[in-house]
């Protein structure tokens, strides 16, 4: 099966890329704006990157489907910056305009399925732990345009097979790291010695999914029976961690891995009032689909230190 995979180079794209060459199945047309990356892709992806084509190209501009495609991954988006208007309109070119415009190829290809990544973020003030069956209340430029990218797809389902995953939030080591993102900021404080801040009384609470348990979700709808189509699924860790949990296992991976003691700089003059639980409910891919994740937290947080301790410092960065 040939499977395009737009965002290939980002961070959850590569990760869908390189859990579909681990499968002889599947051929890899990875879709992308930077042959350099590629060039860094297909190393990472070793033995399977036999299967893998690039194909640089923008979701907006792309004109026609490389010939045999069976199936469109569409995981490449843009997260608006706040205050900056061009990276505003940047977020809505391509989260909406750049889904429409794969949606009427895949449509005038006839291809079996499609894919959209979409987020937990929909939900926005819904009470969690959120369920498919609530009506999405996005709230901010990306929210609004993954909601309006689901619109879209669902509009298709006359001509072609999809499915929506709404992803929580994501961490783990991966090609394309983020460090800025909550595991990866503590880990380096971690690593480097320095005090970890906690704002407001750290009972805020986050669902924390691996980056290769979304992929590895990705792949096997890609193998599913029909009837895991034309629907919407949660993919979370099936559960939430608080600020104040997440502190107190970076300790205890602190003494195991010989790192040095963590110590927690407390700011609760700058917390928020209800402190915000963001948090999605699996039960229905669970049942459906028969997935669930396989990373513990314990272990995820365990491989980033590792993998800060044995990169080290800003070369991590550069090099993740």
């Amino acid at each position: 099966m040939r499977i395009l995979v737009t965002g290939a180079t980002g961070y959850l794209g590569a990760e869908v890329v390189r859990a579909l060459l681990e499968n002889e199945l599947f051929t890899v047309i990875a879709l992308g704006r930077d042959l350099e990356k590629f060039e860094r892709l297909s190393h990472w992806c070793g033995e399977g990157s036999a299967r893998l084509q690039p194909l640089i190209a923008d979701v907006c501009s792309l004109e026609n489907f490389p010939s045999g495609i069976e199936a469109v991954v569409h995981a490449a988006a843009l997260r608006a910056i706040q205050g900056d208007e061009d990276h505003r309109a940047a977020t809505v070119q391509v989260n909406i305009a750049g889904t429409s415009n794969l949606l009427r190829l895949a449509a005038r290809h006839e291809l079996r399925r499609f894919v959209f990544i979409s987020s937990q973020s929909v939900y926005g003030r819904c009470p969690s732990p959120w369920d498919e069956s609530m009506q999405p209340d996005p709230q901010g430029v990306y929210a609004e345009t993954k909601y309006a990218g689901e619109q879209l797809v669902s509009s298709f389902e006359d001509a072609l097979d999809f499915v929506v995953l709404r992803l929580s939030r994501l961490y783990g080591v991966s090609f394309a790291m983020r460090w800025g993102e909550i595991a990866g900021k503590f880990s380096q404080l971690v690593c480097e010695g320095q005090s970890v801040p906690i704002y407001g009384n750290g009972t805020q609470r986050f669902d924390l999914l691996h980056v290769r348990d979304a992929a590895q979700a990705v792949t096997l709808l890609l193998r599913a029976h029909p009837k895991g189509w034309n629907s919407v699924y949660n993919i979370g860790s099936g559960g939430s961690v608080s600020i104040n949990e997440l502190v107190t296992l970076f300790s205890e991976l602190a003494v195991e891995l010989g790192l040095p003691t963590v110590v927690v700089e407390r700011h609760p003059e700058l917390g928020t009032n209800p402190p915000p639980h963001l948090e999605l409910d699996i039960t229905r891919v669970r049942t459906e689909l028969g997935w669930q994740p396989h990373w513990t937290l314990r272990d995820g947080l365990r491989e980033y230190l590792n993998a800060y301790s044995r990169v080290g410092g800003s070369s991590t960065k550069t090099q993740m």
